[in-house]
């Protein structure tokens, strides 16, 4: 009995020698990945500025250019100015000043200059709640959370408003799904501390 000659299949052959280019291929790439972000990190860490001489000039250009950002109009930059003045980075230490640029960056519509307005309203020696609700609010419904986050702590704590756990719970829901998520930890508080809400009737407090 003649021995069975194995049989080739050309198109079989064909299919594995292409996976295995594919699989070469992959990991090639991988590696040259790899290799292409080591040298990016290695090349941002020697750009990164280490004595405090680099650092100095470094923070100089970006003053000059949210100066010259700030001339235009650009909220940002006055922002970014404001918090400079305020904590005397390559600038004279001046409050004055740096609540000037970020009010005028408030008004212009910069969600974090709003809040930081409303911070100031509710925290500063002159305290005026009711400016401070009127940034929060304004801050809030551009989608900065945490603001939200303070006008529950405001209905909390009876702070310009009465005190009232159920609008803080509200208040504290709609900072968390805008992104602050300690807010949640603050909505358990406040549910705590309401004792006497009214659940009974099977209100949901978060249906709004």
């Amino acid at each position: 009995m003649k021995a069975k000659k194995p049989t080739f299949h050309l198109s079989k052959t064909i299919m594995e020698w292409s996976m295995i280019i594919f699989a070469a291929t992959v990991v090639l790439l991988s590696i040259f990945s790899y290799w292409s972000y080591t040298m990016d990190v290695s090349t941002t860490v020697q750009n990164v500025p280490t004595t405090q001489v680099e650092k100095k000039d470094v923070a100089l250009i970006n003053l000059e250019r949210c100066r010259k950002a700030a001339k235009q109009g650009d909220p940002e930059a006055e922002y970014n100015l404001g918090v400079m003045h305020g904590y005397g980075i390559v600038v004279e230490q001046d409050d004055e000043k740096a609540l000037e640029f970020i009010q005028s960056s408030a008004e212009s519509g910069y969600a974090p200059s709003q809040y930081f307005i409303g911070e100031f309203h509710r925290q500063s020696e002159d305290r005026d709640y009711e400016q401070a609700l009127k940034y929060y609010e304004k801050a809030g419904k551009q989608g900065y959370g945490k603001a939200y986050a303070r006008i529950g702590d405001m209905y909390c704590e009876g702070q310009g408003v009465e005190r009232n756990y159920e609008t803080a719970i509200v208040y504290y829901y709609k900072a968390f799904v805008r992104g602050y998520k300690y807010a949640q930890v603050k909505a358990a508080s406040a549910y705590l501390g309401y004792r006497h809400l009214e659940d009974d009737k099977g209100k949901n407090l978060f249906d709004f």
